[in-house]
């Protein structure tokens, strides 16, 4: 369940999954930290463990460490260690302050970081800290809404930029009530039931029609494996040129990974049947976006350019089309339900219509973000 601003209570006691991870983390990890509860009461039998691990990396880097059959997979980010060199400016930086405030150190030799993050508890809600954490999360709101001006040509993909508009109002909304929700861009509704009590918005019913959330999760899951039978047998992990970041090369890796796609397949699955339903469809919709971006990162590497990942450099429906046409189907069944424009213009009203909500509530609070971008899609300077 989500919690309120607290520390995690210190327990002497870890799964072995983690000694084994600590064990082969200890000697490159500055420290680490683990999320608590360790294991996720929302889906106990496939929880994983979610470290935070601060080390000597260039960036934010995601892995998966897969044990043996019987151990849970350990999670990890990393993050490089002078981040927390700056408690106040760490506190800004989004959804990060919020998982770091979601765990408890479980290596720290030193005793610095645990002392660094009880520094960016104390700045976490100081007015201007809060100012700027929030508009990270309507700016990711910005972009995504622009983003469904680039891909009204596959008004699927449009609609999943918007499941990403939805989450960071949430987001916001969680900060706005001091509710830690480090994991709302993959599972929204963990959150949004508490905060509908909390703000009295209604947050939940109008975005699974809007989002198109309520449908059948088995046509997902076979969908998803389509592709993903497509994407890794014809988009190998590339040799990269060294002008490609770190961030990529690991983002690739991780989604790319089968044992990656078939944990996310059996979480979802739990989450649907322990009454999650739409965090399901939200969840592997997230991995489908994830795996359609492997073909243009794959062909930027072997023309020896640098891509982000996650955020495209030019709109995806024509690159699909060029590069890997045969997933265009399934990719459209999964991320919106085979949505249409109509359907996209609907939901994006209904998600400008949260974001006024959402601002109105920041303000009865007496909470001030910073000036926002307006919230419109892209739209294409004519031809002469």
């Amino acid at each position: 369940m989500p919690r309120r601003l607290q520390f995690a209570a210190r327990s002497s006691s870890h799964p072995v999954e983690l000694e084994r991870a600590l064990e082969r983390l200890a000697s490159t990890a500055d420290a680490v930290f683990l999320r608590e509860p360790a294991i996720d009461p929302s889906t106990p039998e496939t929880s994983d463990l979610d470290l935070l691990v601060f080390g000597r990396v260039d960036d934010l880097l995601p892995e998966r460490i897969f044990g043996r059959s019987s151990e849970r997979p350990i999670d990890v980010i990393w993050l490089p260690s002078g981040n927390l060199d700056d408690p106040e400016a760490f506190a800004k930086q989004g959804v990060l302050p919020h998982r770091l405030l979601s765990s408890r150190a479980v290596h720290d030799p030193t005793r610095r970081f645990e002392e660094r993050m009880r520094l960016v508890e104390a700045a976490m809600f100081e007015p201007s800290v809060q100012s700027e954490r929030l508009g990270a999360f309507l700016d990711l709101g910005f972009l995504t809404v622009r983003e469904t001006g680039i891909t009204r040509d596959f008004p699927p993909l449009a609609l999943f930029y918007l499941h990403m508009a939805y989450a960071a109002l949430i987001a916001a909304l969680g900060d706005s009530t001091r509710t830690l929700c480090p994991n709302v861009y993959t599972r929204p509704f963990d959150y949004a039931p508490g905060l509908e009590d909390l703000t009295r918005l209604r947050l939940v019913g109008p975005f699974l029609s809007a989002l198109r959330l309520e449908v059948e999760l088995g046509r997902v899951i076979d969908a998803l494996w389509r592709v993903h039978r497509v994407v890794s047998s014809r988009f190998p992990e590339p040799s990269w040129p060294d002008a490609v970041r770190s961030s990529t090369r690991y983002e690739y890796r991780y989604f790319l990974n089968r044992e990656e796609a078939a944990w996310r397949i059996a979480a979802a699955s739990e989450m649907a049947r322990r009454g999650s339903p739409a965090n399901a469809v939200f969840y592997l919709r997230l991995l489908a976006y994830s795996l359609a971006r492997i073909p243009s990162v794959h062909r930027h590497a072997l023309e020896g350019e640098d891509a982000s990942f996650l955020r495209p450099r030019h709109a995806m429906g024509p690159e699909l089309r060029a590069l890997c046409p045969e997933i265009l189907a399934d990719l459209g069944l999964i991320l919106g339900d085979e949505a249409t424009p109509a359907q996209v213009s609907r939901t994006l009203e209904d998600i400008l219509r949260l974001k006024a909500e959402t601002l109105l509530h920041l303000e009865s609070r007496g909470i001030s973000p910073p000036a926002l971008r307006e919230w419109s899609p892209f739209v294409p300077a004519p031809r002469l």
